[in-house]
Order: C-alpha cells, then sequence, then structure tokens
C-alpha cells in the first residue's frame, strides 16, 4: 500500500476550451476507466470517503480518498493484479486487502476518462473529457507537491488561457449528481 498526500487544483472547461487547450501542449493521452465503490450501508460515503479500481493500460489501481482541505486529500493505494480485478468482480470481496473493505464492496457508477497530461511549471497539468452515464463534461487539474507554488501557477495558468475559474467537483460527486436536474 502507498499513502500520500495529492495536491491539486481544478477548473470546469467548455469543450471549446478543452479543445484549445489540448492542441497547445505536447500532451501524453490515454484513456482511464474509474469504477467508484462503496458498501451496501455507504460506510464510505458516511466518512466523505471516496473508493474506486481505476482501470488504465491493463493495471488496476484500488484507491481511497480521505478529504484533508479543499485542495488536498489522502490517498491510499493498492495495486491489484488482473486476476484479483476478476475475482473481484465475481466476490465483490477485497477483505484480503486491507480492514477497510470488511465489508462487500458495490459498484454505485463508472466515469470513462480520456485523459491528456504534460508537465507544466511546478507540476502536472491534466485536461480530461469525462463521460458519466448521463452527461460529459471537461476539467483542468493541476497536481504539484508544494500547494503555495502550485495555486499561483494554476492561476497563471487560468490567466494566460483567459479562463475563468469554474469549481470543479471530485468525479465522483460529479458522477452522483450527473442523473439529477
Amino acid at each position: 500500500m502507498d499513502i500520500h498526500t495529492e495536491i491539486e487544483f481544478k477548473s470546469m472547461l467548455t469543450k471549446e476550451e478543452y479543445e484549445r487547450i489540448v492542441a497547445t501542449f505536447p500532451f501524453t493521452t490515454y484513456h482511464q476507466k474509474n469504477e467508484y465503490l462503496d458498501t451496501l450501508d455507504n460506510q464510505f460515503s458516511k466518512q466523505k470517503k471516496g473508493c474506486r479500481i481505476r482501470t488504465k493500460d491493463g493495471t488496476f489501481e484500488l484507491t481511497i480518498k480521505t478529504p484533508l482541505t479543499q485542495d488536498e486529500t489522502e490517498e491510499q493505494n493498492w495495486s491489484l493484479t488482473e486476476e484479483q480485478y476478476q475475482q473481484f468482480q465475481k466476490t465483490r470481496d477485497l477483505s484480503y486487502i486491507d480492514s477497510l473493505f470488511s465489508q462487500p464492496l458495490f459498484t454505485i457508477g463508472t466515469v470513462e476518462t480520456t485523459r491528456s497530461e504534460t508537465s507544466y511549471k511546478s507540476g502536472v497539468l491534466m485536461v480530461d473529457h469525462s463521460i458519466y452515464e448521463y452527461h460529459e463534461d471537461y476539467e483542468v487539474e493541476f497536481e504539484v507537491t508544494d500547494s503555495k507554488h502550485g495555486k499561483a501557477d494554476f492561476e497563471h495558468f487560468l490567466n494566460e488561457f483567459e479562463l475563468p475559474y469554474r469549481p470543479a467537483e471530485k468525479k465522483l460527486l460529479r458522477m452522483k449528481t450527473s442523473g439529477k436536474g
């Protein structure tokens, strides 16, 4: 298991803004699927935690995200083999991984994302096109190791591209509300 603090700044984008940014930088682009999970009695949601399995390039990563501040999240990550993932799909059991998963886990939704990323100033710039069950959206994320410098660099990026700041909820929350309204 790997535990670390993720510091990221985010803003929603329009499709046109997304396309303009993707055309500007030498991005590495890939596809990922986030399968969001919870217990039958919603223990992770009640604790304001997110649980997901991310599938990317034939790899499987189980993650628990716990918010620390608006821009910081504690992440706990476990790598799964393809066999472990396939077994989980049948049994819904990951209790052998950690006591956090003592109850069966159920899929509450999935998000398919095309992510483009590149180095930018003090961090990694990512632009995402995400597809949910009932809608799609676009966002920019800037992941850094230093909150102060990262915030300044993110604000510089928004100004440089003449982008308004539009608050971006976590994908899990956007997925949960995608069918409402």
